[in-house]
């Protein structure tokens, strides 16, 4: 969707504000919305990232959450995974990043297709080393496909 539209659907949906990063045709673009009462800032955006920074109460402590959705495309993915690199490391403090990597670590993510092939999660891999982010794995169905 274009902004207007996404726009329109997210005040649609009862959000009180909302970040978009447009679709190019008929491909990509991000929305991330919140409710009133939730406490951030926009930090940046770009077609695979929104940065922002939830505060915790008066004293402004707070953390960064980067909220990505990794290019599809492997020829993408190394620019995608020095910049996401680059955000964590210039931002400092306690940091969460969220969404899709488009990546995998191992073959015991993977279900059927194709073999997994190690250097697959290299860059992945490169990111957690560089950042010191640890996977807090996740709960429910593995795959989000799986439930019909």
């Amino acid at each position: 969707m274009d902004s207007t539209r996404m726009g329109v659907m997210w005040r649609r949906l009862g959000f009180f504000d909302a970040v978009v990063v447009p679709s190019m045709g008929l491909s990509g673009g991000l929305c991330l919305m919140w409710k009133r009462g939730v406490e951030l800032d926009f930090i940046s955006a770009s077609s695979s990232l929104i940065a922002m920074k939830f505060r915790d109460g008066p004293s402004y402590l707070g953390w960064t959450a980067l909220f990505t959705y990794a290019p599809p495309q492997v020829q993408h993915r190394r620019s995608f995974w020095k910049s996401l690199t680059e955000e964590v490391s210039n931002r400092g403090g306690p940091w969460a990043c969220i969404g899709d990597l488009n990546c995998i670590l191992s073959a015991e993510e993977k279900y059927g297709g194709r073999e997994f092939r190690t250097y697959e999660g290299q860059g992945l891999r490169d990111f957690m080393f560089d950042t010191g982010a640890v996977d807090l794995g996740s709960m429910g169905a593995w795959y989000t496909w799986t439930n019909g």
